[in-house]
């Protein structure tokens, strides 16, 4: 029988000839082939994973997986892909995860995953170049369940474009070129963990973007151009995490974001050292225990103070180093199960004058020694629930000891018992 031909007359490899195929894990390798086309399906027709990456295929049409019916993983990623067509994976219904990252993709048509609605619970489409998608780019995807959008270059996203994946848990929309996001772009994905916007261009968040997200635990929205972000009365359990990273916010809106969120990452925000500032610090410093501390290399928070003294009204001067606990390996305070990415790291760009350095001396030096006080009376705390503990556990141990005594002590009457029963019964 000739060899299958396309409109172009170029051979269409065959999988059974051009891949690898493992009959016992039902995998087709078609990994590094040089292939520009996706080959027919003879001899891999059983196949659950279809391996795709690293080849030369610039274009996935409807006919692509005829024969592919079984497949549930396809990997698509590192190919020249530019154009995936509607209706493209109707032939793999069963499809569970679709990777096509690291590709050249530049637009999510309407209906591209229609036929995977039942089934489809992950999409990778990161490191794309994609600046925009269909309304119903994601049309009838109820089960899916992890989206990635990262590394691309979105500008703008439909209203509602998520709204019929409901069953959501992760969505990954860092490094983008976004600069707005509409307030209904998360509505309803009441079952919307993890959300990733860092690396975007946003200025404004709406009013109510995050609201009645009951399951919502992780936020990422560092590295953009925020000033405000609207998460009181959002309706979620408070936060696991909460990443707020360079950006533009102040002193003033930072408190309110406290108490909704374990982990607390405010580093690299224009911090000016006033009174807001000292608020803060008061917050984590004597509203709650200090329980251990914990470092990391993040970025830490610093407040600058002006010399209004000097001609130049930028100058700027950094706190000494001594208001928080120091190091150049920013802390992390635990703080009542509360982390937050809080030490001053010293860097001066010109010498402080000695007006300003004689008014914020009392000030340092007083939060400096009750931060000791409370590290001074965290320690002992250990040491007194270590001593504890290590009573408690000698006294189990002679517990454990009479009680073995006691039982061995009752058998031991107990057969002397029997015995004596015995020769009682002999006698007579």
């Amino acid at each position: 029988m000739p060899s299958p031909q396309t409109n172009t007359s170029r051979v269409v490899p065959v999988c059974g000839e051009a891949c690898e195929y493992d009959d016992w894990f039902q995998r087709a390798h078609c990994e590094e082939r040089d292939l520009d086309q996706v080959p027919l399906s003879l001899g891999c027709e059983s196949s659950r994973i279809l391996e795709l990456q690293v080849n030369r295929i610039q274009r996935i049409g409807l006919q692509s997986f005829s024969g592919y019916r079984n497949v549930k993983t396809l990997d698509l990623s590192r190919n020249d892909i530019s154009i995936v067509a509607p209706e493209s994976f109707l032939n793999v219904n069963q499809l569970k995860n679709i990777i096509l990252s690291q590709n050249y993709l530049t637009k999510i048509y309407n209906g591209t995953f229609a036929g995977t609605e039942y089934h489809l619970e992950r999409i990778y489409l990161n490191n794309n170049h994609i600046t925009n998608m269909s309304r119903w780019a994601f049309q009838g995807l109820s089960t899916l369940s992890l989206l990635y959008l990262n590394s691309d270059e979105i500008r703008y996203l439909p209203p509602d474009v998520f709204s019929e994946v409901v069953s959501l848990q992760y969505l990954s929309l860092s490094d983008n070129q976004l600069t707005e996001i509409a307030a209904s772009t998360f509505r309803g994905l009441v079952n919307l963990q993890t959300v990733f916007l860092d690396n975007n261009a946003l200025t404004v968040l709406p009013e109510g973007l995050f609201a009645d997200l009951e399951s919502l635990r992780e936020v990422d929205l560092s590295h953009n151009n925020l000033v405000f972000v609207p998460l009181q009365n959002t309706g979620f359990s408070p936060l696991q995490v909460l990443n707020l990273e360079d950006n533009h916010l102040k002193s003033d809106v930072i408190l309110p974001y406290l108490s909704i969120s374990q982990r607390l990452y405010i580093g690299g925000n224009p911090f000016i050292c006033d009174r807001d500032f000292h608020r803060i610090q008061q917050w984590y410093l004597y509203h709650t225990e200090v329980d251990s501390i914990y470092y990391a290399h993040r970025r830490p928070p610093q407040c600058v103070t002006y010399d209004m003294n000097n001609t130049t009204s930028d100058t700027v001067t950094f706190l000494p180093e001594d208001i928080i606990p120091t190091s150049d390996t920013p802390s992390r305070m635990a703080v009542s199960n509360k982390f937050v990415d809080f030490s001053v790291k010293t860097e001066s760009k010109i010498e402080s004058t000695t007006t300003t350095a004689k008014e914020t001396e009392p000030t340092l030096t007083s939060s400096t020694e009750h931060y000791h006080e409370s590290e001074k009376y965290g320690n002992e705390a250990c040491e007194l629930h270590e001593l504890f503990i290590y009573c408690v556990v000698i006294l189990s141990v002679f517990f454990a000891l009479w009680v073995m005594k006691s039982v061995g002590r009752l058998l031991f009457l107990r057969q002397k018992r029997t015995v004596d029963n015995k020769m009682n019964t002999l006698i007579i």
